[in-house]
């Protein structure tokens, strides 16, 4: 089937059982993915040799500040995530139907979604059958921007609450589910919201996150559309990227996206906890209160080629720390 024409090829595998022509159109799809992953490196590193030469950089760049403008200057821009309405419940609706896929029937339950944003979980919690639905945040600006567009039935069933969940203490076991998305690894205590979120649940009720790009992958500073440069985060000391990024490119007018705070070069990334891989598989693999039904790690090979050739200037991080971007977890409270 190799040499047929790509509309030949459909032709073919629309033919097949539905089964079998979604493994096969999901294993083509996976080779165009591959060669073009292939072919973007392979474009991307002739423009790198004009910058550091051929070969893997060997010695540590911490302090150049030219070297990350000149990679800020040659590399393609990163995509930002799209936050519109459909993209959002399209999301919200894979996720959600992931806990199906383990056996896990949302009907009748109470959801508590914390670390909830634009609340996307929380609109589609009628589709699956919860009893109700709550979600936690620092603030509800951007869900109330979104509240507008949604159905009156939708926006009257959804309850959610504005506060700093790292100093509330929830009501203990009043949720079947609790739910947290992109969230982790922007939680100052991780271990507190683990704490809080064990109190809400009844015996037998599940915790379910999926998060990223954690701290050390390659988009783990989280400046997607600002700077293309991978793993800056690890390449560069927090002065460096200080200067660049509230100096160079004025991001955010130097203010912490959560507080409204100056950032410091103490820390440019004042809203990640920057936490290692480690630290979260142990966290959430560790506890004997929990029975683990997933820990699944999500890998971003987008930026490997970069990570080789660069890998020898981020002695700290290993390979699982750097191209491993997300966790998607399971628990079920003893």
């Amino acid at each position: 089937m190799s040499k047929l024409t790509n509309a030949a090829r459909a032709a073919v595998v629309k033919a097949l059982p539905g089964p079998l022509a979604r493994a096969i159109t999901q294993s083509y799809d996976k080779a165009y993915q591959n060669r073009r992953r292939r072919a973007e490196g392979r474009r991307r590193m002739a423009a790198l040799d004009e910058i550091i030469g051929g070969g893997p950089v060997t010695t540590s760049i911490r302090n150049d500040i030219e070297m990350l403008r000149k990679l800020h200057g040659v590399l393609d821009p990163i995509p930002e995530m799209q936050f519109g309405l459909d993209d959002l419940l399209r999301r919200a609706r894979w996720r959600m139907d992931q806990l199906g896929e383990k056996g896990i029937d949302t009907k009748g339950l109470d959801l508590l979604d914390v670390g909830a944003g634009r609340g996307e979980s929380l609109m589609v919690a009628r589709e699956y059958g919860f009893r109700s639905a709550t979600g936690i945040d620092y603030s509800a600006d951007y869900y109330r921007a979104l509240e507008p567009d949604l159905d009156p039935e939708v926006a009257a069933s959804i309850q959610y609450v504005e506060g700093n969940l790292g100093e509330m203490t929830l009501e203990p076991e009043c949720r079947d589910l609790v739910t947290s998305f992109q969230s982790f690894e922007h939680f100052l205590d991780p271990e507190r919201i683990m704490d809080q979120c064990h109190r809400a649940l009844r015996t037998g009720g599940y915790f379910y996150t999926v998060f990223g790009p954690l701290f050390r992958a390659a988009l783990g500073g989280h400046r997607f559309g600002v700077t293309p440069v991978p793993y800056l985060q690890n390449l560069f000391s927090n002065d460096v990227v200080f200067r660049f990024m509230y100096g160079d490119l004025d991001f955010r007018g130097g203010r912490n996206t959560y507080t409204g705070e100056p950032v410091t070069a103490e820390n440019p990334f004042p809203e990640m906890n920057q936490w290692t891989l480690a630290q979260f598989e142990e966290l959430f693999a560790a506890s004997g209160r929990w029975r683990v039904i997933l820990i699944e790690k999500g890998l971003d090979r987008d930026y490997e080629w970069f990570a080789r050739r660069f890998g020898a200037a981020m002695p700290e991080c290993s390979m699982d720390d750097l191209l491993v971007s997300r966790l998607s977890v399971i628990l079920q409270k003893k």
